[in-house]
């Protein structure tokens, strides 16, 4: 009402009284309507210092990304690029919300003054961080060169700016994390939580905690991922309110870390709206990759084709959004898990065939050290496919390289899952004592970190229980037998209760005499390893006959293998 008065009777005492309004505000702290105020009074320089002083992008290292928002998108995003300080916030801003190109085309406009020179040495200091974030985010430092320059940044750091220093730190644990250099990572990551301390960014060091708990997962260091990762969470959470996005990616990996250790803890909606809104606003690589593999695990295992589309269909979207290069790499195997669910011959043969292309594209995107990630899981996804199929001895090539690299990086938790899947293909070529010694050398990892899903799967029961026939007579294997037994006790079911939908004719325990029948025990042999008497035993295969429509232990191996009853 006031306002309409002046604009009637005093118009040009408006700017002044904004202008007071503006410094008023400013003395009493509210840096969001001094800003809004110096922008009716017309000083836009004003209201473009008052953002700056209010700390430009290191507004988001404590919690002020809703306050640059206000401050940028409200006021100041007409003529922003006669401000670079301002457009370099601005671009921090558009990639916090998720906005990946349009905070590239904001760099790339400061990226002309960056090379003539032609920005002040704050200017600067504020592109390069802001630059490596996003080509971090991107995938864009996946080069051994683009890592140097990384690294390199840090050496001529003024020590004056530990906000600026922890935040590179942070980025190269991020890209160590790429190449499995797991040491370097954790050590990068420290020193980001030592910059972040001296400059009290609590956001700041919650970052960081994410960052080690990520390496911790990939190490299958579980136990002190969890650590890390709750730390990170509940920080944010009681500093900046339970919509933080930092808790949400760390939520995301929480998920994938429970869902590893039992799978009956996964919540597949929540993961999916965690996701969906990691996709919405920012995050990396490694938090869409625990989110998305995590769910087209569970789909694929849980014979669930609804929920393997929506995963499928949602990493599509974040690709198109994020542009991260290796997630787009992931694709061509996600979509044959998907495939292989639906159970469409053709769209597995060609699903296979292009993933194989990509697989042998030389000097292609799998010959760099930082897509170790993509190799490990092309790796899995391939031979999940490709049980009994004659060229199988060119894929267990590659997955005996992977594993080798997997084992000599301290990747366990890849390490694990790679095993496992070897052994299930030996035991279906009939090697079933390399298949045994795989499963074993695999629990012993994961019995440490108690990472039981992999061995709960209905394809790798039976070599699970070789393994814990051979090693139940000997010392040394006596954690890892323990930890296998436990792991077959908890088997994962589909989502209708049963392994397939064929298995209803058949009872678990017929099921398990099964399993042995077909890596060729006797009955004194089944009667022995299931704890039965030989006289059940004959029970259970006449029972097996009847309902398979079969008259001999060959026949019933054949059939329960046409009906996917055994691997």
């Amino acid at each position: 009402m006031l306002s309409g008065v002046l604009d009637s009777t005093s118009p040009e005492l408006i700017p002044s009284l904004h202008a007071d309004a503006s410094s008023w505000f400013e003395e009493h702290g509210d840096v969001v309507n001094a800003v809004t105020h110096a922008i009716k009074s017309g000083n836009v320089d004003r209201a473009v210092k008052l953002v700056l002083d209010a700390g430009g992008w290191e507004l988001t290292l404590f919690g002020g990304v809703s306050v640059l928002r206000v401050l940028i998108r409200n006021s100041l995003t007409d003529g922003i690029n006669r401000f670079p300080r301002l457009q370099i916030a601005y671009a921090l801003l558009l990639m916090k919300d998720g906005h990946i190109k349009e905070a590239e085309a904001q760099l790339q406009q400061i990226e002309i003054d960056f090379r003539s020179n032609r920005l002040t040495e704050l200017e600067r200091r504020d592109y390069v961080v802001t630059k490596a974030q996003l080509d971090t985010y991107r995938d864009a430092v996946l080069s051994e060169a683009s890592f140097g320059m990384l690294r390199g940044m840090l050496e001529d750091w003024p020590l004056e700016d530990p906000r600026g220093a922890g935040v590179i730190q942070a980025l190269v644990g991020i890209s160590a994390n790429a190449r499995w250099q797991f040491k370097l990572a954790t050590e990068a990551t420290n020193a980001g939580v030592s910059s972040m301390r001296r400059a009290n960014s609590v956001l700041g060091i919650s970052y960081c905690y994410m960052h080690l708990g990520q390496t911790a997962f990939y190490q299958g260091d579980f136990e002190l991922a969890i650590a890390h990762l709750r730390e990170a969470a509940d920080s944010v959470e009681d500093n900046f309110g339970a919509d933080s996005q930092l808790k949400n990616s760390s939520d995301i990996v929480l998920s994938a870390l429970g869902y590893w250790q039992n799978h009956v803890s996964l919540d597949a909606p929540r993961l999916l709206m965690l996701l969906a809104t990691a996709c919405d606003t920012d995050s990396w690589f490694d938090v869409y990759f625990c989110g998305f593999s995590c769910l087209l695990d569970h789909g694929l295992t849980a014979r669930d084709p609804e929920l393997l589309q929506a995963a499928l269909d949602l990493c599509r979207t974040t690709i198109r959004r994020k542009e991260i290069s290796r997630l787009a790499l992931l694709l061509p195997f996600f979509e044959l898990y998907v495939a292989i669910a639906n159970d469409n011959e053709s769209d597995i043969l060609r699903a296979a065939r292009k993933c194989e292309e990509l697989e042998g594209m030389e000097g292609g995107p799998f010959s760099l050290e930082a897509n170790f990630i993509p190799l490990a899981e092309s790796a899995l996804m391939l031979n999940s496919r490709y049980g009994l199929d004659p060229v199988l001895a060119s894929r267990l090539s590659g997955l005996n390289n992977i594993i080798g690299i997997a084992e000599d990086r301290g990747a366990h938790f890849f390490l694990i899952r790679l095993l496992v899947m070897r052994a299930r293909i030996q035991h279906d070529r009939r090697g079933v004592e390399r298949g045994v010694d795989d499963i074993l050398k695999a629990a012993k990892y994961a019995a440490r970190t108690s990472m039981k899903t992999p061995f709960a799967t209905p394809a790798v029961a039976a070599i699970v229980r070789a393994a814990v026939r051979s090693g139940r007579d000997k010392p040394e294997n006596r954690l890892e037998v323990a930890f296998l037994q436990d792991c077959l006790a908890n088997p994962i079911l589909d989502r209708r209760g049963s392994v397939k939908e064929d298995e209803k004719k058949l009872s678990r325990r017929e099921l398990d005499v099964l399993a042995e029948l077909a890596v060729g025990q006797s009955n004194k042999g089944i009667a022995r390893a299931l704890d039965m008497t030989d006289h059940t035993v004959k029970f259970h295969l006449k029972n097996i006959f009847a309902k398979l429509g079969v008259d001999n232990r060959i026949s019933a191996i054949n059939a329960a293998r046409d009906m996917q009853l055994i691997h």
